[in-house]
């Protein structure tokens, strides 16, 4: 019997027949108010963008249940009472032949080729990334406490603008940094040399540079410190206060939510900038730099291309891939630092709203859903409602695990043999990409190796440290194989002292996997509850090669 079937009352339940994914870079329960803050931008930047690449998805239904963030993409043509899209033959037909189809599908024609992803690149580097930091540092160095709740009211309202805007562009520069030029290279390869999806994963590792940025920061910040500072910054986190080097390393890194409005920044919190001062201490195995195993795939590539025209196509389809790697992870970074806008809003409000006795205590306001926290602004006479249910679902949600799906069985994204060939340049590599990216769940027998996805190569062994969400990483030490649900951006910096990962959910193109490929840290991914199976503080071997976890 499942978890739904015995702990979920019937309200909670999904629409009958439909299946609901978990969003696993959520690494634990969302409070109302980060729910209802970022769920709607996301589902609408990232339909948009979809539209406006030209695939087949009319949008995204992301709900809470269990107290936990659950998704369905909405394809067109939906056939809404079971979830399901058309059958592929039907989805084929219609791709073809129906009108709304073929309009949307038009719209893929615009990014054909390499100049129209170079221009999007090019673009945030001309103008976009300068342009997001300004005007968030410009929102966040307003005096908040000096406005009235009105104006704090407005003031939420421009963020909100803001955040919506910069999420657009993070996911517009995935899809034409990641997942369309990491899909071309997949259908090249496949086409020129019959390569598997991990094959083309290691032709771009080591690219990736924004996803090492935050724990390359720390490394550097741990050696202009000193030993001395860091030894006394470990017994009182406020030797860093004021610390120029701290200070510079706060301005880049220490404004970032992982989505959870309720979980303090570094910049907020030393204690945390401290315990990744303190990971440090000791060293893990050395790692392949990934851009040795990158430019062996090259060479054995190149090796076996004889047309000079197909030798050009992979070396200009290989060289966007690369350049567009960090493209994706640095703009979540900007979306993230923007959200903390909403956060600064919410301490101040709670701040006033306990003291006219509208909330009994400030932690209270992460309960309040963002349209009741924008009421109480407008107005002083709005009473915030009943929060007891609230507090004690969410109470439930942390102490309870949430099933990996909701409804019938997920199946893949479609085969994009669905797609017209002329389309399949961008529409085509998006789903070659997204397939990739899909959470992948192995079967594992009950015996002593567990097995799942290889997604980042070596072989390495330590002690098993079970991470559920950051809020644990004060429990990771240097050498740790850290077994957890998945990771999220702000992972990152537990990546530099770690020695593996394990996780349940992800496939070769997700999160997990490009951060392991990119530190060079063997990885095993999609152990069904691997978070149980494999016990705190056990020493076990694990292959990424090979995707086996061994207890030793």
């Amino acid at each position: 019997m499942t978890a739904i079937e015995t702990t979920v009352e019937p309200r909670t339940r999904p629409p009958e027949g439909q299946t609901f994914i978990l969003e696993p870079r959520f690494d634990r329960p969302l409070h109302p108010l980060s729910t209802s803050t970022w769920l709607p931008i996301h589902a609408r930047t990232l339909g948009a963008v979809m539209r406006r690449f030209g695939l087949p998805i009319d949008g995204f239904d992301e709900r809470v249940f269990l107290g936990r963030v659950y998704g369905r993409m909405i394809p067109m043509f939906d056939r809404g009472r079971d979830g399901s899209e058309p059958p592929a033959w039907l989805m084929r037909l219609l791709l073809r032949l129906a009108p709304p189809m073929r309009r949307r599908l038009a719209a893929s024609l615009a990014y054909d080729g390499d100049a129209p992803i170079q221009a999007l690149l090019d673009g945030w580097d001309r103008r976009g990334r300068e342009a997001a930091a300004r005007r968030t540092a410009e929102l966040r160095d307003v005096d908040l406490h000096a406005m009235t709740d009105t104006d704090l009211a407005h003031h939420l309202d421009t963020a909100l603008d803001h955040i919506e805007a910069v999420a657009d562009s993070h996911f517009e520069l995935s899809l034409a940094g990641v997942y369309i030029p990491t899909g071309r290279l997949g259908l090249l390869v496949q086409e020129l040399f019959g390569w598997e999806p991990a094959d083309v994963i290691t032709l771009v590792a080591g690219y990736g540079v924004a996803s090492t940025e935050h724990g390359l920061a720390i490394d550097r910040l741990a050696g202009r410190l000193g030993p001395d500072v860091i030894r006394d910054a470990l017994a009182d986190p406020d030797v860093l206060r004021g610390q120029p080097a701290v200070d510079e390393y706060l301005a880049v890194h220490g404004h970032r939510l992982n989505v959870d409005l309720a979980r303090p920044t570094e910049a907020e919190d030393l204690e945390q900038v401290a315990d990744h001062l303190r990971r440090l201490g000791a060293t893990p195995p050395e790692r392949r730099d990934p851009k040795v195993d990158a430019h062996d795939a090259e060479r054995r590539a190149l090796a076996v291309i004889t047309d000079p025209a197909d030798r050009a196509r992979f070396e200009s389809t290989l060289e966007l891939a690369r350049q567009g790697r960090p493209y994706g992870d640095e703009t979540e970074a900007t979306t993230l630092e923007a959200l903390t806008l909403v956060r600064s809003v919410a301490l101040q409000a709670s701040r006033r709203f306990t003291r006219d006795g509208r909330l009994d205590r400030e932690d209270d306001v992460w309960l309040l859903e963002l349209s009741e926290l924008q009421a109480a602004l407008r107005s002083a006479t709005t009473a915030a409602p009943d929060l007891a249910d609230r507090r004690r679902e969410f109470a439930w949600a942390m102490a309870n695990p949430a099933p990996l799906h909701l409804g019938p069985a997920p199946v893949p994204p479609p085969s994009l043999e669905v797609v017209p060939r002329r389309h399949r340049s961008t529409v085509g590599a998006i789903l070659w990409a997204m397939a990739a990216a899909s959470p992948a769940v192995a079967t594992s027998p009950d015996d002593d190796i567990l097995r799942g996805e290889a997604a980042s190569p070596g072989r390495t062994e330590g002690t098993v440290r079970v991470i559920r969400d950051m809020a644990e990483f004060d429990r990771i030490q240097a050498g740790d194989i850290v077994v957890c649900p998945t990771t999220a951006a702000a992972w990152s910096p537990i990546f530099g002292v770690i020695a593996g990962l394990v996780t349940e959910h992800g496939g070769l193109l997700s999160h997990p996997a490009i951060l392991a490929r990119e530190y060079g840290l063997p990885a095993v991914l999609g152990i069904p509850d691997a978070t149980h199976r494999l016990v705190d503080g056990a020493r076990v071997e694990i292959d990424g090669s090979a995707g086996s976890v061994t207890p030793l």
